[in-house]
């Protein structure tokens, strides 16, 4: 990922951070403080602030154009900012903004799951997809952030959350039951290695607190307190609605090696 980028991620990210917790602050103290924190990791203020409203390349921004574009994204979710950054990127830089803007802006339960972390995820497995075309390369890159030709599949699949029926496809995540980083390519691309889940499942499962039978029945790990359980909705009576054989070998995968 191009300096320019990496710089400009961490400070968008510090800013969604600290506008969820204090939306009142305004946007030039959220920026400048996002900048100062940066830049206090061996990077001056003066080249944070280039790289964040791309003063070196074509399309620059004024800076009053920037703060309008970040406050239409932090109030609104507009992707006008996102689009911004696709304008001068590389192939793998925009892959990493993709997935920055992608990635829900409340990820605390699980570390993981931050933007940061997919993304050198997938720097590190580059050399396992890198070599395909374009198109595939995409929905492999995709399919890791719960989207893009994956995600399509599952609900053509599904159509609702394969637990609880929910009918809302905006609520619903789209989870590998074998691991993104753990599966080959074709694995990665299965739609019977996916499952189509409410958040609050998906997070579960991710992290191995439930699994499910073969039988399509719910198994709860004994990590979870039966307070957080009840609170979560989980029960014993949950099901998957519907099992293929082919799921069972990745269903096998999580019992085994998620699962705790």
């Amino acid at each position: 990922m191009s300096q320019r980028i990496d710089d400009a991620l961490k400070v968008l990210g510090l800013i969604r951070d600290a506008y969820h917790k204090d939306s009142s602050r305004s946007i030039e103290r959220l920026r400048s403080n996002a900048i100062d924190k940066v830049a206090i990791r061996g990077v001056d203020s003066k080249t944070v602030f280039a790289h964040l409203v791309g003063k070196n390349v074509p399309s620059k921004l004024s800076i009053s154009i920037f703060d309008r574009l970040l406050k239409l994204w932090l109030e609104e979710s507009s992707l006008d900012l996102k689009k911004w950054y696709l304008l001068e990127a590389d192939y793998f830089d925009r892959r990493n903004i993709e997935i920055f803007f992608n990635v829900p802006a409340v990820q605390n339960i699980d570390e993981k799951d931050s933007s940061s972390n997919l993304i050198k995820e997938l720097e590190e497995l580059k050399p396992s997809y890198e070599h395909l075309p374009e198109t595939e390369r995409e929905a492999i890159i995709q399919s890791r952030i719960g989207q893009g030709m994956f995600r399509t599949d599952l609900i053509g699949y599904w159509d609702n959350c394969a637990v609880t029926g929910c009918k809302n496809h905006k609520l619903l995540r789209a989870s590998h039951i074998k691991p993104w980083s753990e599966s080959n390519n074709i694995e990665r691309l299965d739609t019977y290695n996916g499952l189509l889940l409410i958040p609050n499942l998906d997070i579960a499962f991710d992290n191995g607190l439930i699994s499910f039978e073969n039988d399509r029945k719910t198994m709860i790990s004994k990590l979870l307190y039966d307070e957080d359980r009840v609170k979560l909705g989980l029960n014993y009576e949950m099901r998957i609605r519907k099992l293929d054989n082919s799921h069972i070998k990745y269903l096998e995968y999580h019992r085994m090696n998620v699962f705790k």
